[in-house]
């Protein structure tokens, strides 16, 4: 049960950074021209990838690191893996799809998901070893 409530938080977490980005690239590139479209646009599809990740890949993915290496240590290595390792599929489907022609996505919104994603990674990888070193006491 604390998984999810992890993974909720970390979800809900990496959307709150990708909107704070957003304000931020917006008022230093134009201006401060935020749409509530945007806004409103930008939470579910962040919110939902961010939380399947959790749910599908963070999770299973630290309790196989922590299975293999019989602990959570070294912390770093809990916290960066979702981050960056885990994220791959993200990132290669973002990719993807810029590579495609713009179907999608620019570079500014690419670079949005992606900050997203590797805050909710490391939110999620900090709270997994809090979880991780509770159940070792």
């Amino acid at each position: 049960m604390k998984l999810i409530l992890l993974s909720i938080f970390a979800s809900l977490a990496g959307t709150a950074a990708g909107i704070v980005l957003l304000f931020i690239t917006a008022y230093a590139f134009y201006g401060g021209d935020v749409d509530t479209v945007d806004v409103l646009s930008f939470i579910p599809l962040m919110l939902v990838p961010a939380l399947l990740m959790c749910v599908l890949l963070y999770v299973p993915g630290l309790l196989w690191l922590r299975r293999k290496r019989k602990s959570c240590a070294p912390a770093r290595l809990f916290v960066l893996t979702p981050a960056f390792v885990l994220n791959t599929p993200a990132f290669v489907v973002l990719l993807a799809g810029l590579l495609a022609g713009n179907v999608f996505f620019g570079w500014s919104e690419i670079s949005l998901f992606a900050v997203a994603f590797i805050v909710a990674g490391l939110v999620f990888g900090r709270g997994f070893v809090s979880w991780c070193e509770s159940k070792a006491v």
